[in-house]
């Protein structure tokens, strides 16, 4: 029962579950709309994307012992946390990467609508953990009321727009 109880915090605290979750939105809001399913590798880069999102604000050196179990574990598994952050930002950088040479037409053919729809998820996503080089840093995530709209706003993008 121990390591199946470990199997689980690993799976939940390295916020793998959050990356299933958005690929499994992204399939239900596709067929939900009528679009044929994207490709393996949208999927991938979802689910990286995802994990890679929510592990962010952990990924840093905290106290050893702590009353937190999830805090606990990121400081656990430190350099397992690192690596990992590192190895899913050059996955993305290189399906990006992957994505622009074989589709390099339609985003020079992009309207400033799409780029606009394109961009607005992403920067809200940013702002919610805050953008350090404006003046006093810039951070939703602080005014508490707002938090559930911006998180859903921005899972409702990525799951609706981005598969489209």
């Amino acid at each position: 029962m121990k390591n199946g109880c470990k199997l689980l915090e690993n799976i939940f605290f390295s916020n793998y579950f959050y990356g299933l979750c958005a690929v499994a939105l992204s399939v239900e809001a596709s067929l939900q709309q009528g679009f044929p399913l994207n490709s393996l590798a949208y999927f991938f880069t979802t689910f990286n994307a995802t994990v890679l999102y929510y592990t962010y604000p952990y990924a840093r050196k905290c106290p050893l012992i702590s009353s937190n179990k999830r805090t606990y574990w990121y400081t656990r598994n430190y350099v397992w946390v690192c690596f990992s952050q590192v190895t899913i930002s050059v996955i993305i950088l290189v399906s990006i990467v992957l994505f622009l040479c074989n589709h390099s037409a339609a985003v020079r053919g992009m309207s400033v609508f799409d780029w606009s729809l394109f961009l607005v998820f992403p920067t809200t996503a940013a702002l919610y953990y805050g953008i350090s080089f404006i003046p006093g840093k810039l951070n939703i995530r602080k005014i508490g009321w707002l938090k559930p709209f911006i998180i859903g706003f921005t899972w409702a993008g990525m799951v609706t727009i981005y598969p489209g």
